[in-house]
């Protein structure tokens, strides 16, 4: 768990304030929660998940809200294949105000290194 704030004295108002709640466990799998707030610009909650489906497969995902716009800016999901000395990772980038819709391929060779592009 982690919180933070920052407070303005002089205007009485917190300038920023974020709380993040997580939590993971042996198997892998993970889930998180934060909440985002900074004065006159954004007001977030983001959630981030994965979840291993098998000892070489995992799927994750996660989305940001704005709760001051009561809409979805982004979402991401995809899947990790982990064989062995390899992976793949597969992902579907969404975002929403310009819409705009990313994909990303990534190869990576255990100690040697990745390829891949957006």
């Amino acid at each position: 768990m982690k919180l933070e704030n920052r407070f303005d004295p002089y205007d009485n108002a917190n300038e920023l304030m974020t709380a993040l709640i997580s939590t993971n466990d042996r198997r892998g799998n993970f889930l998180s929660l934060e909440y985002r707030y900074e004065r006159e610009i954004a007001e977030i909650l983001t959630g981030v998940g994965r979840l291993p489906l098998s000892s070489w497969l995992d799927v994750y995902g996660s989305v940001r809200y704005s709760i001051a716009d009561s809409h979805i800016w982004e979402t991401v999901y995809g899947f990790n294949y982990h064989p062995q000395c390899w992976s793949l990772d597969f992902s579907v980038d969404e975002e929403r105000n310009p819409y705009d819709l990313s994909f990303r391929l990534l190869l990576s060779l255990n100690g040697l290194g990745g390829l891949g592009s957006n």
